[in-house]
């Protein structure tokens, strides 16, 4: 099991909309229990698996299926289960805790018609956080080192450009380091091919079982739950 910490610091605005609710929620910059500014993990994961399989559909386009299976999950494995992910991610994490609430701000825009004017009802107003500012977190790989679910990973991790993906607006251009990786993503993506010419790609299958996982050393737990309501299920419009 490999574990690295990663960084993330922005070299443009970010405008990284929660994603949740009703578009007063989704205006907002995402925050975790603490009120913390955070970048979700599940966005990052979707930003590197989004990479890779561009990359897979141009260098191993007969190969994409099974290898982004293989480090993201999905799909089915050789026992017809679905795929178990490679690896765990964590929320990337505004370093600055203590003054997040001032490091963001607003940004009001509206539509300008072909006259120059502006449109009735189009004014928008999006929360953002700066260029320059850094947030952090961890990767956790399951996973030896230099196998190719690890150098998999780390090349995803190191090509993400820009926090928004393909979006025009408020993309959030960065650039992201990864403890403890000496490789650049060219370096990695060239080892990647070199392995993946000569090894067979063989997903983990997900066990109804597997809930807990312990390694030794530096104790890393992972625990999965299942919620099942009992009723009706409300949700606030800002949480």
């Amino acid at each position: 099991m490999l574990r690295y910490d990663y960084e993330i610091k922005l070299i443009s605005e970010c405008e990284a909309g929660s994603g949740f609710g009703s578009e007063l929620v989704n205006s907002l910059l995402p925050r975790n229990s603490d009120g913390n500014i955070i970048i979700p993990a599940s966005h990052i994961k979707g930003l590197m698996r989004s990479v890779f399989e561009d990359m897979g559909g141009c260098l191993f386009p007969d190969k994409k299926e099974p290898a982004t299976n293989l480090v993201f999950g999905g799909g089915a494995s050789e026992t017809g289960e679905c795929a178990e992910s490679g690896f765990r991610i964590s929320d990337a994490i505004y370093v600055n805790n203590e003054t997040s609430k001032k490091d963001s701000f607003l940004i009001t825009r509206t539509t300008i018609d072909e006259f120059g004017r502006a449109q009735e009802h189009s004014l928008r107003t999006t929360e953002a956080l700066g260029a320059g500012a850094v947030l952090k977190g961890e990767i956790i790989i399951n996973a030896d080192k230099d196998s190719l679910i690890d150098i998999a990973v780390r090349f995803s991790m190191l090509s993400i450009m820009t926090i928004g993906g393909n979006r025009n607006r408020g993309s959030g251009a960065c650039v992201i380091q990864l403890a403890g990786s000496e490789l650049g993503p060219g370096a990695l993506l060239k080892l990647f091919l070199t392995k993946l010419s000569v090894e067979s790609l063989k997903s983990n299958p997900i066990k109804q079982n597997n809930a807990i996982q312990i390694k030794d050393g530096d104790k890393v737990v992972f625990i999965k739950l299942n919620f099942e309501s009992n009723g009706k299920i409300c949700c606030p419009e800002i949480p």
